[in-house]
């Protein structure tokens, strides 16, 4: 996993060229939207990487669809409305709020 953050921290600095320790900021609610969306559990234990990947690659064209048509901030909505939505349907559609017994 260190490989892979090493990796990814050297793209990040070609790109911007230079290192900036606030560069991936706010990106916190795009990587949970796209766990849920990707078909990961919210309480762990299940999901793919391919799962993963697919919802990464679903939300961050939303995310960039959002952003090139209308404004930002309505893409940060439709967001939190498909980790809600989606988080909802996944549980069988009744809201817990206990901890879940395994």
């Amino acid at each position: 996993m260190s490989v892979l953050t090493v990796l990814a921290a050297l793209i990040v600095t070609t790109r911007f060229g230079s290192a900036n320790a606030f560069a991936g900021q706010n990106y916190e609610m795009d990587a949970i939207a796209a766990c849920i969306v990707g078909g990961v559990s919210a309480y762990g234990g299940s999901g793919t990487v391919m799962g993963m990947v697919i919802g990464a690659t679903l939300i961050g064209v939303i995310i960039k669809a959002y952003g090139t048509y209308a404004d930002v901030e309505r893409g940060e909505v439709v967001e939190g409305w498909h980790t809600v939505t989606l988080s909802f349907v996944r549980q069988g559609g009744e809201w817990r709020l206990d901890t879940p017994t395994y």
